[in-house]
């Protein structure tokens, strides 16, 4: 992907409370990961953390849903992992992601 910003798409989620951008093709984030969000028991200065977070909607509808969590996106994709970092201008995300590198044993 020479053009990334072509290829994304600016999202609105919680009735347009959360915005993220995501890939137009391969998996997007829908109502699969606000069910997850909405049925996530959590207390505000719990730690929440989401794997193969992609474009961090699970864990950003968590953040949204209860103010003072210690969120942490986990996403080997480069691609999605900025995608996560991004935050619309106009709001403030009390949030940070961060990628996680690995590698494989054994393959």
């Amino acid at each position: 992907m020479t053009d990334l910003a072509a290829d994304v798409t600016e999202d609105a989620f919680l009735g347009g409370q959360l915005r993220l951008r995501q890939l137009k093709s391969g998996h997007r984030a829908g109502h699969d990961a606000m069910l997850l969000a909405a049925s996530t028991p959590v207390r505000p200065s719990d730690r929440v953390a989401d794997f193969g977070a992609g474009v961090g909607a699970a864990g950003l509808a968590v953040a949204k849903r209860v103010v003072g969590i210690d969120l942490v996106l986990v996403e080997i994709d480069t691609a999605l992992a900025g995608l996560a970092r991004w935050r619309p201008q106009s709001g403030h995300s009390p949030w940070q992601a961060s990628q996680l590198a690995f590698t494989p044993v054994g393959y």
